[in-house]
């Protein structure tokens, strides 16, 4: 982990321990520079769930839940981020624009209905 990582990692299980935090939510970028904000809707070139790994490493060392974003746009991405212990929650904020009823053609056993977001990045930007 380099120097960067270390010191929120630090932080992290600092705030941990105070006990001030309900939860942590795992993210990258912001909308401060053009390399950060490729994150706030990662193109399809951005890896499925590659936010997932750094969410597992926090979640190894807090006893608080971790939520985690960044590329998860199916259901069985999400459940496989929750079954390998990585993330106690998936964000899927762009991907429920493509489809809003994703979740309940999700409960309903429905995965082939689901309209799959492509990370095309055409329409949704504006509405995010």
């Amino acid at each position: 982990m380099r120097a960067r990582g270390r010191r929120v990692m630090a932080a992290c299980v600092a705030l941990d321990g105070d006990g001030g935090l309900d939860y942590f939510n795992i993210i990258a970028g912001s909308s401060a520079t053009l390399a950060g904000s490729v994150h706030i809707v990662p193109p399809m070139l951005v890896e499925n769930a590659y936010v997932a790994p750094y969410a597992a490493a926090v979640r190894a060392r807090v006893t608080r839940p971790v939520f985690v974003a960044g590329r998860i746009n199916q259901p069985q991405i999400a459940e496989r981020v929750l079954a390998e212990g990585q993330a106690d929650m998936c964000g899927m904020t762009a991907r429920m624009i493509c489809d809003p009823e994703m979740p309940a053609k999700t409960v309903a056993g429905r995965l082939d209905d689901i309209r799959a977001c492509i990370a095309c990045n055409q329409a949704c930007i504006a509405t995010c």
